[in-house]
C-alpha cells in the first residue's frame, strides 16, 4: 500500500554431517625420568596432538614432572567437522633418596655394611662394593675417598640414584707389651700399650693392671683399644698365663742351744728347694749365728712355670749360761789338795 517494494522468499536446506569419531590410544603411567612418550594409534589418520608439553606425537614428560595431565588428538575431515579424543597421563615422581650420614670406614675393617639410605632394600655400586658391603683390601687399605652410587626401584618401577663418596680412613698400629707368665700369689703387673692413651680390657684387668688373683689359673685373652684422630680404633691381644704353683710343706720345729752344732735341713717337699733365714748357710741351720730367739726359717720352692711356694719352721735358740771363774788365791807347796769354788755360777 502506498510503496513499491516488493518481498520474495525462498527456501534453504540444511545438511547436517555426522562427525567424525576421533581417537587415540590409551598412555601407560610413566616415571618423570622418562624423556619423551610417544603418542599413537590415532584414528583416522591425519589429525594432530596437543596438549601441555606435546610436540607434534611426543609428550615430554621430564620436561613436566610428577602430575596428571590430559592430551587431545584432534582431527577435521573433509567437510570441516571436527573432533577430539582426550587421553590423561599420569607421570610417577621418582623415589627421594635421604642419605641419614656421611660413609666412613677404617682400614682394619675387613667388610663395611652399607646401609645408610632411606628408603632402604637398594643396591650399591662402585670400586671396593660388592653384594652392599665395602671391602678395604680390594682397594689394598689405601685411604683415601671412593665414588659410589646408590639406586632405589620404587614399586611403580621408578628409579632414583644419588652419586658420592664414601671415606676409607687410616687406622693406627696398636702394641700391647708382651705379659709375663704369673704365678697366683704374685703381684699386679703394670700394663704397656702405644699409642698411649687407650683402653685395656680381659678377665683381671683394672685400669693398667692385670691382676693374676682375680683372673685365676688358666690362659687369659687382654686386649688393648686405641682410638685415634680420626675415630679409628686398633685393637691387639695378648695372653696371659696364669698358674697355680706347687704345694710345698716342711716340718721343721726344733729347740736347741746357742751353741749346739749345727743342723742338717732336710725333708723339704717337692725336693729341690732353698732355706732361707737367719742363721742358715746352705742347707744347715747354724745356732750360734743365728743368736738366742725364735727364728723363723723358710723353705721355698720354684716349680718350672717359675712359680715360687714356701713352707716356714721354727727354730728355738736357747742362750747357755755364762761361766766366770775367779782366780784361786795362791796356795803353798805343802798343801796336798784344796776346794776349786771359784766359779759361779
Amino acid at each position: 500500500k502506498g510503496t513499491s517494494c516488493k518481498y520474495v522468499s525462498s527456501e534453504l536446506s540444511i545438511l547436517e554431517r555426522k562427525l567424525p569419531t576421533v581417537s587415540f590410544s590409551a598412555i601407560s603411567p610413566v616415571c618423570e625420568s622418562v624423556d619423551t612418550v610417544i603418542l599413537k594409534g590415532e584414528q583416522p589418520r591425519g589429525g594432530y596432538f596437543y596438549g601441555p608439553a606435546v610436540s607434534d606425537s611426543f609428550f615430554f614428560a621430564s620436561a613436566m614432572g610428577a602430575g596428571k595431565y590430559d592430551l587431545f588428538y584432534k582431527y577435521t575431515d573433509t567437510a570441516l567437522c571436527s573432533a577430539v579424543d582426550t587421553q590423561t597421563i599420569t607421570v610417577w615422581s621418582l623415589p627421594k633418596l635421604n642419605l641419614n650420614r656421611s660413609i666412613w670406614t677404617c682400614d682394619n675393617i675387613d667388610s663395611f655394611p652399607l646401609n645408610h639410605f632411606t628408603p632402604r632394600g637398594g643396591n650399591y655400586s662402585g670400586i671396593g662394593i660388592k653384594s652392599n658391603s665395602f671391602f678395604s683390601d680390594v682397594v689394598n687399605d689405601i685411604a683415601k675417598f671412593y665414588a659410589y652410587s646408590y639406586t632405589y626401584t620404587d614399586t611403580n618401577g621408578c628409579a632414583n640414584q644419588y652419586d658420592d663418596s664414601l671415606e676409607l680412613r687410616r687406622s693406627s698400629t696398636t702394641i700391647l707389651n708382651s705379659i709375663p707368665n704369673l704365678c697366683l700369689g704374685n703381684q699386679p703387673i703394670k700394663l704397656v700399650g702405644l699409642p698411649r692413651g687407650g683402653s685395656f680390657k680381659g678377665k683381671g684387668v683394672s685400669g693398667e693392671y692385670f691382676d693374676p688373683n682375680t683372673a685365676g689359673t688358666g690362659i687369659h685373652d687382654v686386649s688393648y683399644t686405641y682410638t685415634n684422630s680420626v675415630n679409628c680404633p686398633s685393637s691387639v691381644t695378648k695372653q696371659a698365663r696364669v698358674f697355680k704353683g706347687s704345694t710345698v710343706s716342711w716340718k721343721f720345729n726344733e729347740t736347741v742351744c746357742v751353741n749346739s752344732d749345727s743342723i742338717a735341713l732336710k725333708d723339704g717337699s717337692p725336693q729341690g728347694g732353698s732355706f732361707a733365714g737367719k742363721g742358715i748357710r746352705g742347707s744347715y741351720f747354724i745356732p750360734s749365728l743365728a743368736g738366742a730367739g725364735t727364728q723363723k726359717l723358710i723353705y721355698s720352692f720354684k716349680d718350672s712355670n717359675g712359680c715360687s711356694s714356701s713352707a716356714d719352721g721354727i727354730a728355738r735358740v736357747n742362750d747357755t749360761t755364762a761361766l766366770t771363774l775367779t782366780a784361786p788365791s795362791p796356795i803353798c807347796p805343802n798343801i796336798h789338795s784344796f776346794t776349786l769354788n771359784a766359779f759361779s755360777p
